[in-house]
Formats: C-alpha cells, sequence, structure tokens
C-alpha cells in the first residue's frame, strides 16, 4: 500500500505517548503498510497499535477490493475484444503489414502524406505517429525508435486512444519507466477498459482513484462515481 490515511484524531490517542514512543509508532505504521512486517514495541506504543493496525488493515481491504473489481471489469470488458479479435486476425494482419509498409517507406515526404490522406487509417497511423515524437521529444528527452513508434501508434488506433497518447507516454516517463513504449501502451489498454477517452475524463479518474486509495470512497462508491462522471 502506497498511501496510509491516518484520522486526526489519532492525535487525541497519542497524549500520553511521549515524541519517542510518537515517531516508533508512526514508523512502525508506515514499515507495516509498506510490507506487512509486525513491529516489536519497547515502550508505551504498543497499547495503540491494535487500533492502528484495524485502521491500515481496512485501508488495505477496499484497496485490494478496487483493484479486483477493477481486474474484473476490464476482463469481462476485453474478452469480447478477444474472441473478436481472433476471428479478425487475417485482417488485422494485413492492417499491420499497410503500416509497417508505410513506416519502412522512403517516398518522398509530400508522396507519403498524399497517400495518408487517402487511406483513413495510414492517416490515423500518420496522426498518431506525429503526436507520440512531440511526446517523446517533450517527456522523454529523445526521439521515439521505430519501433516505439509503430507499437504506440497501433495500440492507440487500435483502441480509439490516440487524443491521451500524449498523457500515457508523459506518465510512463514520470514514474521512470525504463520501458516507456510498455508502460504506456498498458496505460492505454486500462484507461480504453475504463472506458477513458479524453484528457477531461482521466482527471476525473485520477481524482476518483486518488479518493479511493485515501479512503474518501468505498470500492462501490467509487465505482458508481466512476460510472457517473465518464
Amino acid at each position: 500500500m502506497k498511501v496510509l490515511k491516518v484520522f486526526v484524531d489519532f492525535a487525541d490517542a497519542m497524549k500520553e505517548l511521549n515524541d519517542a514512543e510518537r515517531g516508533r509508532l508512526f514508523m512502525a505504521m508506515l514499515e507495516y503498510a509498506r510490507s506487512g512486517a509486525e513491529p516489536v514495541f519497547r515502550g508505551n506504543e504498543k497499547v495503540l497499535w491494535p487500533v492502528a493496525k484495524g485502521n491500515i488493515d481496512n485501508q488495505q481491504r477496499a484497496y485490494d477490493h478496487i483493484c479486483a473489481v477493477n481486474r474484473a471489469n476490464i476482463t469481462s470488458r476485453y474478452e469480447p475484444l478477444r474472441q473478436h479479435t481472433n476471428r479478425n486476425e487475417p485482417k488485422q494482419d494485413k492492417e499491420k503489414e499497410k503500416i509497417k509498409n508505410y513506416i519502412d517507406d522512403e517516398e518522398d515526404e509530400d508522396e507519403v502524406s498524399t497517400r495518408a490522406r487517402e487511406d483513413p487509417i495510414l492517416q490515423q497511423y500518420d496522426e498518431a505517429a506525429a503526436a507520440i515524437r512531440l511526446a517523446y521529444m517533450a517527456h522523454v528527452g529523445r526521439a521515439p525508435l521505430k519501433g516505439e513508434v509503430e507499437r504506440l501508434s497501433m495500440a492507440a488506433v487500435n483502441n480509439g486512444m490516440s487524443k491521451l497518447l500524449a498523457a500515457a507516454i508523459s506518465q510512463a516517463a514520470w514514474n521512470g519507466a525504463k520501458n516507456i513504449a510498455g508502460y504506456a501502451v498498458a496505460l492505454l489498454e486500462e484507461w480504453a477498459g475504463q472506458n477513458i477517452r479524453t484528457e477531461e475524463d482521466l482527471i476525473r479518474y485520477d481524482r476518483i482513484m486518488q479518493g479511493a486509495r485515501a479512503g474518501e470512497y468505498s470500492a462501490w462508491e467509487a465505482l458508481r462515481e466512476m460510472r457517473k462522471e465518464i
């Protein structure tokens, strides 16, 4: 668990503890939330540990439940898509080959742009590729590799997520991902599973999930808020 919520009235319960005991109690709470390791206390802080532990366990159960519900929702959304994809693999292979040829093509830029305008699929790829290159320069500090452009653009176009390419690449870079393209593709697929299509949707989703992690929403309340707002 990465976020630990402590209610302000817990300070009243710690009034009888000295500074050292309070410090040991808080460090024990943080370590327990991070690793689940049970502390061994040397002072009066052990009296308050059952209360602190119960609060942490409740938060962990709520967070785990939200994650389980989200995984179930994503699975239910993607299983029909997976079956549909399997039935249409020959067609998709042709589209992938078309895009690969488009990437590898060394024709004059004006001719390539003209051909992209004539083919809607290539036009979508062209727009996604441009967004990927801009986002990489802005957030990663380098130009993307050809394989990165191909992987990200395919994920964005196939899932209808081109508008969130920059956000996914930015978040991957911010989180220090070693595989920027893989991390960003995973984000795009997760957001698509939550029906998040725009930056406004993403802002609302992040706010709701932060509230859930902080204990402001129960699992079902968080889901209800997402259905209501997104």
